[in-house]
């Protein structure tokens, strides 16, 4: 049974990408196409895919087709070649502004995905409830630890190893020596020097330096406004050594009376970040079933993922590491949601996936951010991954991928659409068109551009699954 059921998420997963990709190509082409309709431009062509034909038809003045390689679109209206001035019906014969709205309109829609995408995971899924604790089993999946040992879906995790509160502070005593590391209510501790922390007995341990030197610990910063700035650092007094081999409720009682720090219960991330530091180690979860708890020992397996963690200059930045899993997702209790607030959470959702996309490329622009670059078949292997947990994690992360096409597709390098409108914006100040040689050459510039780099990011994702199972 769970070699069917490992097949059948197999076959999920696969479709799951295909289908993903195909709706935020069909939603970013259907956007050209019917603006440029509705603008009474010929359109010759729309295509999903790239290369041969798989099948296609003649409607109308148009040519549909689906084409082997699925992994962009076009839509072939009439006019646009460089040179092409009078052509009846042609993209550069109607007004600019009308230019302008077809392009912007391949953005749109890949928003407006986005905007169904979330709204559809808020009104199906419904919302968590407030106050509702974070990890509860929802899923155990076919062939992991978690499947050989007695874990059940609703349990609700409330201690790993006996540490039941996680390193997100609950409160930061006024003048205390966290405090004036800069740490306040609500940040989450994440690391001390080079070592990522899981747990409050984690931390203790790694501040227990021998030599007295004060160790440097990172924190994300609950009040920040950008990623790029979310990530802050700090120096702690070092414990004596024996604080290191305190039990865990022991080193919570430690990090308050000497450092001033409270720490909130055990939640969802507590639990990810302290059993991924622990590959092939056994852990012991203690769960609330049925008003009772029970102690369920089980042997984390070790696998590779990337991880978020500070680089020695202080930036953000997530190398693939040998982490451990035990194969369950974990959920929060939700409450249905209407339509119409689910529609506004969409929209929301959809404005925050795109201030994120573009903090993230100011992080990247100004080094606060270490590049960690991927192509398709990253996007294709996150999709496996998040169509383990469900149709709800498929569609976030399709709204998530469909607000960062839209994103990508205004940046100003030619062929993408962001480079089409600069150059409308141009002919506009200049009152014609540019020099069809000089618009072919820039234009071929661009796409070999943008080739050349697909193939490096398709190649380093692809030598990253070899060497490591994981983009």
């Amino acid at each position: 049974m769970e070699v069917v059921q490992q097949l059948t998420s197999g076959v999920w997963g696969i479709a799951s990408a295909i289908v993903l990709l195909g709706l935020c190509i069909f939603f970013h082409e259907a956007g050209h196409f019917l603006m440029a309709k509705w603008c009474r431009m010929r359109v010759d062509q729309f295509s999903l895919g790239f290369g041969p034909p798989i099948v296609g038809l003649t409607y109308g003045e148009t040519y549909y087709a689906i084409r082997w390689i699925p992994l962009g679109g076009s839509v072939a209206i009439a006019g646009m070649e460089p040179g092409e001035t009078d052509v009846d019906r042609g993209f550069h014969s109607r007004p600019r502004w009308m230019g302008a709205l077809v392009i912007l309109a391949g953005v749109t829609m890949n928003l407006v995905l986005a905007i169904l995408l979330y709204a559809a995971v808020a009104h199906f899924q419904g919302l968590p409830v407030p106050g509702a604790p974070g990890n509860v089993v929802a899923n155990v999946f076919p062939g992991s630890p978690a499947s050989q040992v007695d874990l059940q879906k609703q349990d609700q995790i409330v201690a790993v190893d006996g540490s039941r509160h996680g390193l997100t502070l609950a409160s930061v005593a006024t003048g205390s020596p966290a405090a004036q590391a800069g740490l306040k209510t609500g940040d989450r501790i994440v690391q001390v020097g080079d070592d990522l922390v899981g747990a409050p007995v984690d931390l203790a341990a790694r501040l227990a330096a021998p030599d007295g030197a004060e160790p440097q610990v990172a924190f994300f910063d609950s009040a920040a406004k950008d990623i790029s700035s979310a990530v802050k650092v700090g120096k702690l007094p070092a414990l004596s050594a024996t604080v290191g081999r305190l039990s865990p409720e022991e080193a919570t009682r430690v990090l308050g009376e000497r450092l001033g720090l409270t720490f909130e219960p055990l939640a969802q991330a507590d639990i990810v970040a302290y059993t991924s530091l622990r590959p092939t180690k056994t852990i012991v979860l203690t769960v609330s079933r049925e008003d009772a708890e029970v102690q369920v020992p089980v042997t984390t397996e070790a696998t590779e993922a990337r991880i978020a963690r500070v680089d020695a200059r202080g930036r953000l930045e997530s190398p693939i590491m040998t982490i451990g899993r035990i194969g369950i997702a974990l959920t929060t209790p939700t409450e249905s949601v209407p339509l119409a607030q689910a529609i506004r959470i969409g929209a929301i959702d959809s404005v925050n996936a795109v201030r994120l996309i573009v903090q993230t490329l100011q992080g990247l622009i100004s080094g606060k951010i270490a590049a960690t670059p991927g192509g398709p078949v990253s996007i294709i292997a996150m999709t496996y991954q998040q169509a383990q947990l469900g149709w709800p994690a498929v569609a976030g992360f399709g709204g998530f991928l469909s607000a960062n096409l839209a994103v990508f597709n205004l940046l100003p390098i030619p062929p993408l659409d962001g480079f089409i409108l600069l150059l409308l914006g141009f002919e506009a100040a200049i009152r014609r068109r540019i020099d069809a040689r000089l618009e072919r050459i820039v234009k071929v510039a661009g796409f070999v551009m943008l080739m050349g780099l697909f193939l490096i990011l398709t190649s380093n994702d692809v030598a990253n699954l070899i060497m490591h199972g994981t983009p």
